[in-house]
């Protein structure tokens, strides 16, 4: 698989992880044999969904012709007689905003964003605050990624950027979690549900979080934050 391919993928499994999640089910990246059913030993999918007795294999492929691959057709073989499982082929094709590229922030741009951010709590206006503050958190985890020598230039999910900011170490488990159940209210939000009631004070939360994660050695720490 190609250097894009690789990054295309993550961004699929991405957002194929936060939809999952929203409908109930344990989604794994890359599931390795201790968590694979008896009779998916030795096979190593892209991705798993586990809800109640079944779920569902996930392969992402790119480019016609995916259906021929050969892993496809031994994983398809091995599924036949699971009426509890399906084989769910995610077939990627090129498009606009996989070509975008995103440059990490400057420290001043990072301070003006988090600013904004708490102008607008202050304002009245916690819904814009809270997608004004993911936007934030998303360049942070950008920088603090761009620090650890990973490929950060591509947009990053919600759950995506919870997910980086975990595997870097700049939040610790419990943390993750309640962002990602801000995560889901953000998505509310994001996608016009009106009925979606954002509390100022979980707005502020977030904007602690925000200023308290540690920020890569190439910038000075925020105030009161002990760079890593």
């Amino acid at each position: 698989m190609t250097a894009p391919h690789i990054v295309r993928e993550s961004l699929v499994l991405e957002r194929l992880r936060e939809t999952y999640e929203q409908q109930g089910y344990a989604f794994f990246l890359e599931p390795s044999g201790d968590i694979l059913p008896p009779f998916l030993r030795g096979y190593r999918p892209d991705a798993m969904a586990l809800k109640g007795n079944g779920g569902e294999i996930i392969a992402v492929k790119f480019g016609p012709n995916s259906e021929k691959d050969d892993s496809l057709k031994a994983l398809a073989k091995a599924l036949k007689d699971q009426p509890d499982w399906r084989l769910r082929l995610q077939v990627e094709q090129p498009r606009a905003e996989d070509r975008l590229m995103i440059e990490p922030p400057t420290r001043p741009q990072l301070e003006g964003l988090i600013a904004e951010s708490e102008r607008l709590v202050i304002e009245n206006h916690p819904r814009a605050a809270m997608l004004l503050a993911w936007s934030a958190l998303e360049a942070v985890a950008r920088t603090r990624a761009v620090a650890r020598g990973l490929v950060t230039g591509r947009p990053l999910s919600p759950a995506g950027i919870v997910e980086s900011l975990e595997m870097g170490g700049s939040i610790d488990h419990e943390t993750g979690f309640d962002l990602r159940q801000t995560a889901q209210l953000r998505n509310r939000v994001a996608h016009g549900d009106l009925t979606a009631v954002v509390d100022p004070g979980s707005v502020e939360s977030l904007i602690r979080c925000i200023k308290g994660l540690a920020i890569p050695v190439d910038f000075n720490p925020l105030p009161g934050v002990v760079a890593a």
